[in-house]
């Protein structure tokens, strides 16, 4: 399992300035590849990443060593069996039926309100201005909490995010994750309490409400899933719109279609998620010597499933290096249920709860982008790069645009 020719160290600088060139040596030459200096393996081929998300053999007892310091208490994925089911059970109402319905017109109107404040004059940078600011505003009114916190939320939330998706993590951001994940547990702690007593529809009160009685959440729980639910849906929300306009951009024919027709975004935003997925890495830990591809892993060994690797593995998807929306193996119908033939959003018992916000979220906003701009472009001298190993998104997308 060393390193052979082609193959570049996958935390190395050149590695993450485009990991998908490297992609096809690691899946023909190292499907099984050992990082010593983090002792970890990685999984690129297809079948073998499904198969570390499905299978029980591949425990989150990950998750333990990597967000205990920062969440207090388990998230999601670290339970199982009907503890497991039950919490997604009630994670998941506010992501489904009616209540997906009305977040919709709330997450139009923080939208529209954003892009009305720069539409006028012809340009934008679609991370600073706007990405980040509708994700994290949109989940605030999913937990019902006060817009005036916003900004301090907001660094909270990147200060542990930061911690939570490092592959080698350094003092300075552990330092700042475990400040952050105090003070947030400070702000959160008196709130969920308070609602306790309140019968409100926001994520807090309904977890907070005692309607599963079986669950008997503490405040450390409650507080673990609001953190789950705010990692797990404004994530892929603020980089998919990101990469969905970057896809468009760069295909101009696609995006014509879509002008044409707005009934194509949503298999333009499966795509995008399959193309260039907001989360590159899921951790996982043997529970015994599991063979796969390429050899032996060995029990109690920390495992990174690379989902991109995986949603451009050719035995799976036609052509993967190219962006199609046109592409027949994913279909709107299914890209963002447990069905899905991608893995961006995980699969199996752990498929990501927030999926179908994900979809809504970035659909609303794409809609209302195109709505507003014609003529979408990059600024002259703006060169697009991304950035991250686990997480991944640009940095900056500066675009000008004609003001519709």
């Amino acid at each position: 399992m060393g390193l052979g020719a082609g193959v570049v160290d996958v935390t190395s600088p050149e590695f993450e300035s485009d990991p998908y060139r490297h992609f096809a040596a690691l899946r023909d030459e190292h499907p099984l590849y050992y990082h010593e200096g983090i002792d970890a393996y990685f999984l690129s081929r297809h079948e073998d990443v499904v198969r570390a998300l499905r299978d029980p053999l591949f425990s989150t007892a990950a998750y333990e060593s990597r967000l205990g310091p920062i969440m207090g208490a388990p998230v999601l994925d670290q339970y199982e069996g009907a503890d497991l089911t039950l919490r997604r059970k009630l994670a998941i109402r506010p992501f489904s039926g009616n209540a997906l319905d009305e977040h919709r017109k709330t997450v139009r109107r923080r939208v529209e309100g954003l892009i009305d404040e720069w539409r006028a004059r012809g340009h934008v940078d679609l991370v600073r201005d706007f990405a980040g600011q509708f994700a994290i505003q949109s989940i605030l009114d999913i937990l019902g909490l006060p817009e005036k916190d916003a900004e301090q939320l907001t660094g909270w939330y990147q200060g542990i995010l930061a911690y939570a998706v490092a592959v080698e993590l350094d003092d300075e951001t552990a330092t700042e994750g475990v400040s952050c994940g105090k003070q947030l547990a400070e702000y959160l702690d008196p709130i969920i309490d308070s609602r306790r007593r309140s019968s409100g529809s926001d994520v807090i009160s309904v977890l907070a409400s005692g309607d599963f009685a079986e669950l008997d959440l503490t405040t450390p729980e409650i507080r673990a899933l609001c953190l789950n639910i705010l990692i797990a849906a404004a994530e892929p929300a603020e980089k998919g719109v990101v990469l969905l306009i970057h896809n468009l951009i760069d295909h101009p024919e696609q995006a014509d279609q879509i002008r044409r027709d707005r009934s194509l975004i949503p298999l333009a935003i499966a795509e995008t998620l399959r193309f260039t997925p907001p989360v590159h890495l899921v951790p996982r830990r043997t529970t015994t010597d599991i063979p796969v591809s390429g050899g032996i892993l060995p029990g109690e060994s920390t495992v990174f499933s690379m989902i991109a690797a995986a949603n451009r593995d050719p035995k799976v998807f036609r052509q993967p290096d190219e962006f199609r929306i046109d592409r027949t193996e994913l279909g709107s119908d299914r890209a963002f249920t447990a069905a899905a033939r991608h893995v961006t959003f995980g699969a199996g018992r752990h498929f990501c709860i927030g999926a179908g916000y994900a979809r809504m979220t970035i659909e609303t906003a794409a809609n209302a982008l195109l709505d507003a701009m014609s003529n979408i472009r990059y600024l002259p001298g703006f060169e697009y790069a991304e950035h991250g190993l686990y997480a991944r998104g640009p940095a900056s997308l500066r675009l000008l645009f004609e003001p519709r």
